[in-house]
């Protein structure tokens, strides 16, 4: 298999500008946020992805070029033989999966499994080898997990300040329009993150994710910090979102009782290097959740 390095993005304004974050908090901001995450273009990068070893046999450089008939039209993502090393440690070994458009997938694990690295090896930021092909290069949002109520709570942020970030490229009438999409008022505008519940602060995340209008979200544990009922509400919204806005969602959580009642596959990866991938209904077995997580797993299926 040939060794596909994937390269940063470069990313611009709407207006091919580079815009810099207020300096007096952007070095806090930069540990939380990719900087090239608050420009409100960014792509799957499919320009910086590789495919030597294309089924087809052809050498491409735009892997978005290298589409054939042979696949399902609604086929967005095909990951084969994926292998990523970091520190000489191998966190994820022969990963094969797809996603399709306007389809959920969630990935499941334990703390370690690689969950988080795999949404970032997808995104471009981190290197791997294996096969990583866009059949399009769709406009992507990310909310990555540390980006959370309990890590920036005390920034000196106000909700506007921090739409403001996106490149200063949104009027307040979409802000607004943005924040009532997701059951918010204007009126939090002006309050900082400490001044938000935990479930208002994430859903100001989630509005702040979709102004840009993306066509697929990646959302890492988009529940931190907050309780059960204000985690199932989220969920709730997202799953309702996507339908609206036909938005494909790769998504990693813990709360496996949420997959039955929101997901159309299911990726569980284990630190041992097993994996599977498939509908819930399917895999989701408890003698699987047990060989996964080290324990008996009790859930629940939505009805």
């Amino acid at each position: 298999m040939a060794s596909v390095f994937v390269a940063p993005h470069r990313l611009t304004t709407h207006h091919g500008k580079h815009n810099e974050i207020d300096p007096s908090f952007s070095s806090q901001l930069l540990a939380f946020i990719p900087r090239r995450l608050l420009s409100s273009d960014h792509h799957s990068g499919a320009d910086h992805f590789i495919s030597e070893n294309h089924p087809n046999g052809d050498h491409c450089s735009r892997v978005d070029l290298c589409n054939d008939n042979s696949h399902n039209m609604n086929t967005l993502l095909e990951v084969k033989n994926l292998q990523v090393t970091l520190d000489h440690e191998v966190i994820l070994n022969d990963l094969s999966f797809v996603v399709h458009e306007k389809e959920m997938l969630t990935i499941l694990g334990p703390n370690g499994s690689g969950k988080s690295v795999l949404l970032r090896v997808l995104l471009g930021f981190l290197p791997h080898t294996g096969e990583i092909i866009w059949h399009k290069n769709p406009r992507i949002g990310y909310l990555p997990q540390n980006l959370n109520y309990l890590a920036i709570k005390n920034l000196p942020l106000t909700v506007e300040d921090f739409f403001m970030l996106k490149d200063g490229i949104f009027n307040h009438k979409e802000i607004v329009a943005s924040l009532e999409s997701v059951g918010l008022e204007s009126t939090i505008l002006r309050k900082t993150a400490n001044n938000l519940s935990g479930g208002q602060f994430q859903r100001m995340l989630v509005a702040w994710v979709l102004i840009s209008k993306p066509e697929v979200l990646f959302l890492d544990e988009p529940t931190t910090g907050i309780d059960v009922g204000g985690g199932e509400n989220i969920y709730s919204l997202i799953n309702t979102l996507r339908n609206q806005a036909s938005l494909t969602v790769v998504m990693v959580t813990h709360d496996i009782h949420i997959v039955y009642a929101h997901s159309d596959t299911v990726l569980c990866l284990h630190r041992k290097g097993h994996t599977c991938f498939g509908t819930p209904k399917t895999i989701l077995t408890p003698q699987l959740l047990e060989d996964i997580y080290g324990m008996e797993i009790k859930f629940y299926e939505h009805q």
